[in-house]
């Protein structure tokens, strides 16, 4: 046995009408939606021009900066004084912590 499935259809031919105009509105959207995107999208450059500043914007450029990182982003550890420190101490391990190619130190 096989089970016919009727349409529901409105009773008053005023709601067929308003909703095939509904469906034509949402068309005439879409479609304007769709040719403002071609649009902006053509007003965009095809191709990307290299950076002139120091951003990476490329694989190389980003193994290049991982291999020597800039000072913002070497490591800076926490030097704690617990006791009397002489400026000839505090050059000698200033210049250590730059030769290992730490960035800076946060001094307590």
């Amino acid at each position: 046995m096989s089970t016919v499935k009727k349409a529901i259809l409105p009773d008053n031919p005023d709601q067929i009408l308003n909703s095939i105009i509904q469906f034509n509105s949402m068309k005439v959207d879409i479609n304007l939606l769709l040719v403002s995107a071609l649009v902006l999208l053509s007003a965009c450059k095809s191709g990307l021009e290299p950076i002139a500043d120091d951003r990476i914007n490329d694989y190389h450029s980003l193994i290049r900066k991982f291999k020597d990182p800039g000072i913002d982003y070497r490591p800076a550890p926490l030097w704690v004084w617990n006791n009397e420190v002489s400026r000839e101490d505090i050059d000698f391990s200033l210049a250590e912590l730059k030769k290992q190619g730490i960035g800076g130190c946060k001094l307590e």
